[in-house]
């Protein structure tokens, strides 16, 4: 073994200590190369966090990823706390999401007319019941009966005799207004319906209440907790939001989720 000088031996540890501090460091990404996005709990789990370690590793950016629903993802674009918004349904449609969100807290929307849409994938909505309900398939009819009130026991549409649990998602959530615009020709929900924060929420009380009925995306049905009801296509689009047209690295990012290897 070849000896150090006595100097270079004293610095040896000082010099090992700084190489596998350089070597195991990672460069931190500035502010802005970190993106934001918020809104629609569907693309964030259906789309984006499925992709988000290729994601930044192919864009060379952070992102920061909260699923607070399409209205209030909508209003963070346009107050500034995010750089792009996740939305579960076509954009005039989110505008009506956001307009909700807003008149409920008492205050008005920021102007629109800038926003462009970026279309990833459609979505599929499905109506979800208790697994012990033995109604198969419901029409639009009937599933807008139940929703509104106007059906209020699962007897009027071939079920046992039992009154009807309508459980949603809160106001500004997408799938909730996507439903209501599709399905119920715009009508609000019953009175007596639950609303609740999260998907989560929503298949967990249906589990649990033999005469609920609720609907969620298709990716979402846990067949082992709740039977999803025929019906006709429900579909809706599930895209991303700017203000004005993309920047570079948010175009890559729409660009990779609509590419083969992003879907």
């Amino acid at each position: 073994m070849v000896a150090l000088p006595y100097g270079l031996r004293l610095r040896a540890p000082l010099f090992l200590a700084l190489a596998v501090f350089l070597l195991g460091s990672t460069p931190a990404l500035s502010p802005a190369q970190a993106l934001r996005l918020n809104g629609a709990t569907t693309v964030q789990k259906r789309i984006v966090e499925p992709n988000q370690a290729a994601l930044q590793t192919a864009l060379g950016v952070s992102l920061s990823v909260a699923g607070n629903g399409t209205g209030p993802g909508l209003i963070d674009l346009l107050e500034g706390r995010a750089d792009v918004a996740m939305a579960s349904e076509s954009l005039e449609m989110a505008v009506e999401s956001a307009k909700a969100v807003a008149a409920k807290k008492g205050t008005t929307l920021p102007d629109t007319s800038d926003l462009r849409a970026h279309p990833l994938v459609e979505d599929v909505i499905v109506p979800i019941v208790h697994k012990a309900n033995p109604v198969a398939a419901l029409s639009f009819e009937q599933l807008a009966g139940l929703c509104t009130g106007k059906i209020t026991d699962w007897k009027e549409v071939g079920g046992e005799a039992l009154p009807v649990a309508v459980v949603t998602a809160q106001v500004g959530e997408a799938t909730r207004h996507a439903f209501q615009v599709l399905v119920m020709a715009g009508a609000d929900y019953a009175a007596g319906a639950r609303a609740v924060s999260t998907v989560r929420e929503e298949v967990d009380l249906i589990a649990k209440l033999k005469g609920a009925i609720g609907a969620v995306s298709e990716s979402f049905v846990d067949a082992s907790r709740v039977k999803a009801v025929r019906t006709d296509k429900i579909s809706r689009p599930l895209i991303l939001v700017t203000r004005g047209e993309p920047t570079e690295k948010i175009k890559e990012l729409v660009d990779f989720l609509i590419s083969k290897a992003g879907k």
